[in-house]
C-alpha cells in the first residue's frame, strides 16, 4: 500500500497526488498542517529529516522528493505517464524545467499582504522559536532540525 505524507497548499504534494489520481492509485492518507508545524513533529522528522512535503512509503522504501516520487510511480505503476518517443520526453523535460525554475517561493512570500502575510511571518517566527526547544526535547535530531 502507498502512503503519501502532504500538504493540500504544497505544489509538491499536489504533483504527487496528480499522478496518484492519473494513475488511479490507491493510497492512504497523511496529511499534515504546515501552519501547525506537523512538519516538524519527531516522528515525522525521522520520515523526512529535511522536515519537508511530500514524503512516499512504498514497500518499506521512503522518497522524500517529489520529483523522485513522481519517477518511481511512474516506473512501478503502469500505464507510463511518460511518453515513448524521444522528442515528447525531451519537450516533457523542458516543461518540467521550465516549472522548476520558476520562483515559486519569492511569488509566494513575495505576494501575501494583509491578514495573510502576518500569518505568514507569525508563522516563520513561531518556528524560529520552535526549532531550539524541539533540538533540545529530542537531541537525537538536532542535525535534522537544524537543516529544517
Amino acid at each position: 500500500m502507498l502512503e503519501l505524507y502532504y500538504a493540500s497548499e504544497s505544489l509538491c504534494s499536489q504533483k504527487v497526488k496528480l499522478v496518484l489520481a492519473e494513475k488511479n492509485l490507491e493510497w492512504k492518507h497523511h496529511p499534515l498542517n504546515l501552519l501547525t508545524f506537523e512538519n516538524l513533529q519527531p516522528d515525522y522528522i525521522r520520515l523526512n529529516p529535511k522536515g519537508v512535503v511530500p514524503t512516499l512509503i512504498h514497500k518499506s522504501q521512503i522518497i522524500t522528493d517529489s520529483a523522485i516520487i513522481i519517477q518511481y510511480l511512474d516506473e512501478q505503476f503502469p500505464p507510463q505517464l511518460t511518453p515513448a518517443e524521444p522528442a515528447s520526453v525531451e519537450q516533457m523535460h523542458d516543461w518540467i524545467d521550465l516549472q522548476n525554475q520558476f520562483p515559486m517561493l519569492e511569488v509566494m512570500y513575495g505576494n501575501f499582504r494583509g491578514i495573510e502575510g502576518a500569518i505568514l511571518r507569525r508563522s516563520v517566527q513561531i518556528k524560529a522559536r520552535m526549532l531550539p526547544h524541539l533540538m533540545q526535547s529530542h537531541p537525537e535530531l538536532r542535525e535534522q532540525y537544524a537543516k529544517s
